[in-house]
């Protein structure tokens, strides 16, 4: 199977996406240690207010609820399956889901924090939706997002994909697998003009299901503080 080409987000159909966001992070303590460690670093005050782009089952706002006593929660994910999962997961909590690609959303609010983990870099309009995360972001609030990292200078590197599969197997639908280099990063946080960038990561191989030419990447957990 070819990798996707199409130039607008991939709606993914699979199944196989709300069983695993279910069953999996879906606890603080089930994220990654990297992503752990930089959520720590906010100041969740009182009424502070979530976005979650690419939010499955809506596991990071339970999680946070849990953990930083965050009630004001709203996720958005383009797999259908997920949000309806979301939805009954979550009615205890009361939070919001958006079922949209996030560049086809309109809200009239702002959000204190903007997550996107395992999104940005999972769909073919990275540098779109990491500008559309940023507009919804309030003065002075944090975007945090996951990036793959390559040593190479690259720029945004969509040639990679991977299996959506979760036992291991490269069979299925396909995502793409986007990486970038340490420049392409901190130049975001350029064009963004965010006044701070500070991150959390560690080197491992790619993923069992990706084909990419990397053999080594970075994954990191980046805070954008816009100021």
């Amino acid at each position: 199977m070819s990798r996707p080409t199409t130039k607008k987000n991939i709606t993914y159909k699979t199944d196989k996406i709300t069983k695993y966001f279910s069953e999996n992070r879906m606890s603080f303590e089930s994220f990654y240690n990297s992503e752990k460690e930089m959520m720590k670093t906010i100041d969740w005050f009182p009424g502070i207010t979530v976005l979650d782009v690419g939010c499955g089952c809506g596991g990071l706002g339970r999680s946070l609820n849990q953990e930083f006593g965050v009630t004001n929660y709203t996720g958005v994910d383009i797999h259908a399956g997920s949000i309806e999962m979301a939805r009954l997961l979550n009615l205890d909590l009361g939070f919001s889901f958006v079922n949209s690609d996030l560049l086809e959303v309109e809200m009239n609010a702002l959000f204190d924090v903007v997550v996107s983990f395992s999104c940005v870099d999972w769909n073919i309009e990275t540098e779109s939706m990491i500008s559309k995360c940023w507009k919804m972001l309030k003065p002075k609030g944090t975007f945090l997002a996951t990036f793959r990292l390559t040593k190479k200078n690259t720029g945004f590197d969509k040639k990679s994909y991977q299996y959506i599969n979760y036992e291991g197997q490269k069979r299925g639908e396909i995502a793409p697998y986007v990486t970038a280099s340490y420049n392409d990063l901190f130049n975001i946080g350029k064009k963004l003009e965010c006044s701070n960038i500070s991150l959390n990561g560690y080197f491992r191989e790619p993923s069992p299901v990706a084909v990419t030419k990397y053999s080594e990447l970075f994954f990191c957990c980046v805070a954008f503080t816009k100021g």
